[in-house]
């Protein structure tokens, strides 16, 4: 079954307003500790992109500590363990 040119714009349309709708916006964070409604809406103050998102919480203990905060295709990582990757590949790095 086709579907004819105007309606397949149509829902394009549809997507692309619901996927800029900041109300639809799913921002994930992850941390290796509980974070209560409180915590994420202090999250909300210090970063003001995140104001209107949805914020939904997961638990990574093998982040060690910190966070990372995925929106969309964006991964902002705050995590203890990205920055002791960091110092690793740095030795690495400098010994070779």
């Amino acid at each position: 079954m086709k579907i004819n040119q105007l309606l397949r714009q149509r829902i394009r349309r549809q997507i692309v307003k619901a996927l800029r709708n900041p109300e639809n916006r799913e921002v994930m964070i992850k941390s290796p500790f509980l974070m209560d409604a409180g915590d994420l809406e202090n999250l909300k103050s210090l970063f003001p992109s995140l104001k209107d998102a949805h914020l939904s919480h997961e638990i990574d203990s093998t982040l060690l500590g910190g966070l990372v905060i995925i929106d969309g295709s964006t991964i902002i990582d705050y995590s203890v363990k990205s920055k002791l990757q960091d110092v690793v590949s740095s030795l690495l790095e400098s010994y070779h």
